[in-house]
């Protein structure tokens, strides 16, 4: 009976130890990677872009920190073409820069290193081809152990939320629709005058 005690006490220490661990070693969603656009609507033919935006102020490790990750974007390639990315500082590197077109869809696969905290990381270069809504999805690249990290002091990982985007692409309205607007009201005006 005395060992059915012992062994039951050990295995529930032994249990809680390892949840213990398990619940010390799990890291929290403490930052978030998003897609801002600087527009809600672009019309066709416009070229715009969307920022790619970093907030890890508290995530693991030292801060002001050097963080690194991989991410996915993905879109509608009917509606939307990638042209480029370009990053906000110097400091940042890009190590891999992957675009795959498969007919309907484009995913761009984008790592970067020596981030800061908080701030846009770069900006994606997009043009508009089709009238739509256009949704960007965004992922971690590794979405089973996870791409990001902090450097300082020793690669501290996290795994943040991650925020897509979507835009309105529109007809513009053509310039001789301007001008037909602007005469009816010049001569609306007109007579309002008499």
């Amino acid at each position: 009976m005395t060992f059915l005690r012992t062994t039951t006490v050990a295995s529930l220490l032994l249990r809680a130890s390892a949840l213990a661990l398990l619940l010390a070693a799990a890291p929290g969603h403490a930052a978030t990677v998003e897609l801002l656009p600087d527009s809600d609507s672009v019309s066709i033919g416009a070229t715009f872009g969307i920022d790619l935006y970093m907030d890890a102020a508290d995530a693991p490790g030292d801060h002001p920190g050097s963080f690194r990750g991989s991410i996915v974007v993905d879109f509608d390639s009917d509606l939307i073409a990638f042209a480029s990315f370009t990053v906000a500082d110097p400091e940042i590197v890009i190590t891999q820069l992957i675009v795959n077109d498969s007919g309907d869809h484009t995913t761009v696969t984008l790592e970067f290193d020596n981030a800061p905290d908080v701030g846009v990381i770069g900006t994606f270069s997009l043009s508009a081809l089709s009238a739509g809504s256009a949704t960007f999805g965004l992922a971690d690249a590794d979405p089973f152990f996870g791409s990001f990290a902090n450097h300082l002091p020793t690669n501290e990982p996290f795994f943040p939320d991650f925020i897509g985007t979507s835009i309105d692409i529109v007809v513009p309205l053509p310039a001789a629709a301007w001008l037909f607007v602007c005469a009816v009201g010049l001569v609306g005006m007109r007579r309002r005058n008499r």
